[in-house]
């Protein structure tokens, strides 16, 4: 698994048969374009956490049009945005996706008090994606979130949250790698 840190919380992870984007709203390194350009045989997921500048951007609807891609939108992105023809997977806390682009890849979604946060299974890659959790959460909420993650899937390859909360999941949760964003 290959990590990218994008612009704001946005991150990139090229899988053997995937890339997953999550939160996408710049990449003045080009990133994006580059390993989509270089990697034209994998299946790209865009995941947006909720509606928010620092966390959706429409041009991941321009992007990976030559790609199998597929959309794992929170439920709070405007409908305005999307065509009908759009491979769109709506989410909301407690929603469940399996086997998303064909690739084997498996999304579960969970409140992060604004927006939702996603654990994904994509072969023998676990991740674990914030979203907002730690910074527009409360802290009870966030707590609560973390034991769940805990008690519900104890070992997870990598973990992307928050500076505010990095430490204690780290604490709860047996993760191989912690990757943390600022706001």
């Amino acid at each position: 698994m290959h990590i990218t840190k994008l612009e704001r919380s946005g991150y990139m992870l090229e899988l053997p048969d995937s890339i997953l984007v999550f939160d996408y709203t710049r990449d003045q390194g080009h990133h994006v374009e580059k390993a989509l350009r270089e990697q034209p045989e994998k299946a790209v997921v865009f995941f947006v956490t909720h509606n928010h500048r620092y966390t959706f951007d429409t041009d991941i609807f321009n992007m990976a049009q030559s790609h199998r891609r597929v959309y794992v939108l929170s439920n709070d992105i405007p409908t305005r945005e999307i065509h009908d023809d759009m491979p769109i997977a709506w989410m909301s806390a407690g929603d469940r996706i399996e086997d998303v682009a064909g690739k084997g890849i498996n999304v579960e979604a969970f409140d992060a008090g604004s927006g939702i946060a996603y654990y994904v299974t994509a072969g023998d890659a676990t991740v674990f994606f914030g979203g907002a959790l730690g910074e527009e959460t409360d802290k009870k909420r966030t707590e609560v979130l973390i034991q769940r993650i805990a008690t519900e899937h104890p070992s997870v390859a990598l973990a992307i949250v928050a500076e505010s909360v990095a430490d204690v999941f780290a604490a709860k949760i047996s993760v191989t790698k912690m990757a943390t964003y600022q706001d």
